[in-house]
C-alpha cells in the first residue's frame, strides 16, 4: 500500500511517496535523512513518449527494457536534468535508484509488443531521496 501523497511529474510518469509499510519494498525504512519514492518510467510500445522539445516522438521495444533494466540500479536521481555536464551551474543530484523491475512481463522468454498501452511493459523504480540534498 502506498501513501496517499502522490503527484504527476509528467503525463508518462507518476511519482508517489512510499509508505513505511509498503509490501513491495518492506525493508526500506524512511528516517530523518532519507525518504523513498516509487515511480513508473519507460513504458514500452505501443505507448509513445513525446513530442520532446525537438518535436521527436520515441518509444521502447519491450525486449530492450528486459535486457537493460538492471543498468538503472544505483544510478543517480537528479532534479530536471540539472547537471554540470549539461551546462548547469551545479549538479542537483538528490538520490539514487535502489530498486527496479519490469512490470507487465509476459510469460514467454521473448517479449512482444502488447495489444494496448495499458498492458505494455514499463519500469517500476524506487529511489532514495536524500533529505539534506
Amino acid at each position: 500500500m502506498t501513501s496517499s501523497l502522490s503527484f504527476i511529474v509528467s503525463e508518462e510518469s507518476e511519482v508517489s511517496f512510499l509508505a513505511a509499510n509498503d509490501p513491495v519494498f518492506s525493508d526500506l525504512k524512511p528516517d530523518d535523512f532519507k525518504a523513498y519514492v516509487r515511480f513508473r518510467v519507460a513504458t514500452a510500445f505501443p505507448a509513445l513518449i513525446g513530442p520532446e522539445m525537438h518535436g521527436r516522438v520515441f518509444g521502447f521495444h519491450p525486449q530492450v527494457l528486459v535486457n537493460s533494466f538492471r543498468s538503472l540500479l544505483h544510478q543517480q536521481t537528479n532534479l530536471g536534468h540539472m547537471l554540470k555536464a549539461y551546462g548547469a551551474y551545479r549538479d542537483r543530484i538528490i538520490g539514487h535508484v535502489v530498486g527496479v523491475s519490469v512490470a507487465n512481463l509476459q510469460r514467454s522468454s521473448k517479449q512482444v509488443i502488447a495489444a494496448t498501452a495499458d498492458a505494455a511493459q514499463y519500469l517500476d523504480v524506487v529511489a532514495v531521496i536524500y533529505k539534506a540534498a
